[in-house]
């Protein structure tokens, strides 16, 4: 028996199959591809071009599921829909033309289901800040053990914040300046506040900040400061062509997002006197995969 997880993300659209066999399940297959729907936004609306591409990329991850003879395939969105003001039209879209109901996940609900993927892999014996930053929101949760503190959704991710002050790939230090300032207004209004030593970080901004910072080391290291992230960007900034390239090559997914999100995640730790970087290479597909289980196939 297996079903399939589709995330609609901002910047990207993934799916995850899972097989359930003897009370369990595990991933068996996962495919990514690129569809930078915050690109194909115009003051707020998700232009035709851009719901074409997604309907494009939803058929051909639901091939592969068909393929793969998986039973039951589950979509979700996040802030690539939640934040557009067409977005009833648009979910009508996808189940008119793929068949495929679509869950606007809550930003709130988002970062619970990470948070629930994150202690699974990491154990409940840990205090700190997670945050996943997605191609157009990013959510942050304060923890102690299996507790969580605070939590809170924002409308900002690498793709959107490149888009809106970056030109190119590689931001300068004004954009470095104007992310920070960004990120620092909108956790005000949002009232949100915290102060930690440690962020555990989630997501394909994380995974690509942590390689490339192994490309001039050591390898891929289980953990980073915050001084290792803002010299691999003063470095990408005095060498733009040369970064460029390198991202275009080993992450063409995100290849224009990945410094804006760096930069962002410089910010969140400057904020929050955070010292210490972890990677956590857990996702809130995987809560959401969990609950699933839980719900429709576990007895």
């Amino acid at each position: 028996m297996k079903f399939a997880v589709i995330d609609i993300g901002s910047n990207t659209i993934k799916l995850n199959i899972y097989g359930v066999c003897a009370g369990r399940f595990a991933e068996t297959d996962a495919v990514t591809a690129r569809a930078a729907l915050a690109s194909y936004k115009t003051d707020g609306y998700l232009r035709e071009d851009g719901v074409s591409v997604l309907i494009n990329v939803m058929r051909e991850l639901i091939g592969i599921c068909r393929k793969k003879r998986v039973k039951r395939i589950f979509a979700f969105a996040t802030q690539s829909l939640r934040g557009i003001s067409n977005t009833a039209e648009v979910l009508l879209r996808i189940k008119t033309e793929t068949g495929i109901d679509t869950y606007l996940l809550p930003g709130s609900e988002e970062a619970r289901l990470g948070f629930r993927s994150f202690i699974t892999v990491f154990g409940n014996d840990r205090s700190g800040m997670l945050a996943d930053m997605g191609g157009g929101s990013t959510e942050l949760t304060v923890f102690e053990g299996e507790s969580v503190i605070r939590s809170v959704s924002l409308p900002f991710g690498s793709l959107s914040l490149c888009k809106e002050f970056v030109s190119g790939v590689v931001p300068d230090k004004e954009a470095v300046k104007m992310i920070a300032e960004k990120i620092k207004k909108t956790e005000a209004e949002s009232g949100f506040s915290a102060e930690c030593g440690t962020l555990y970080v989630t997501g394909g901004t994380a995974s690509g900040a942590f390689r490339l910072c192994g490309l001039s080391g050591s390898g891929e290291a289980a953990e980073l400061t915050v001084d290792d992230l803002k010299k691999l960007l003063g470095d990408a900034q005095k060498d733009p062509e040369t970064y460029e390239k390198t991202v275009r090559e080993i992450m063409p997914e995100r290849f224009d997002s990945i410094f804006s999100g760096i930069a962002a995640y410089i910010a969140v730790c400057e904020l929050s006197g955070v010292k210490t970087v972890v990677l956590s290479k857990t996702t809130c597909r995987y809560g959401y995969a969990a609950e699933i289980y839980e719900k429709m196939f576990r007895r």
